[in-house]
């Protein structure tokens, strides 16, 4: 059975009711779902912004319960995957934006597909295999 990581635009998405989203988790197993703490964190960037926190905090939560979905931390495995990627990167002058690149070390890592609709945030990453909407 695939894991998939759910990247921030597809959470955000899902709750904006997006068909193209909604159509994602129909044909996944939802068992093999899983966030980053990474996508955690941005997540709620946005929902301190907006006006409404609580709803957003209450949506969020019944999101990750309702789905099973398994939050992982950046463990000293993914830091390490982190800092050789973005090494590789910096000797080519291209260095990567920290959050996109600890949540595709986060896959890496655990074997787990990306799914994104930023496909392009995440190209040239050696090992990430990604399920682009």
């Amino acid at each position: 059975m695939k894991k998939y990581l759910l990247d921030t635009n597809i959470v955000i998405d899902f709750f904006k009711n997006r068909n193209n989203v909604l159509e994602i988790f129909k044909k996944i197993e939802r068992s093999g779902l899983f966030l980053s703490i990474v996508v955690v964190i941005e997540y709620y960037q946005g929902a301190f912004r907006s006006n409404n926190y609580v709803l957003q905090d209450s949506n969020f939560k019944n999101f990750v319960k309702a789905g099973s979905i398994k939050i992982l931390s950046v463990e000293n495995s993914v830091a390490m995957e982190y800092a050789k990627l973005q090494a590789e990167f910096m000797k080519k002058r291209r260095m990567r934006p920290v959050m996109d690149l600890l949540i595709a070390s986060t896959c890496v890592v655990n074997d787990l597909v990306l799914v994104t609709q930023n496909a392009k945030d995440f190209e040239g990453i050696k090992g990430l295999k990604m399920y682009n909407l």
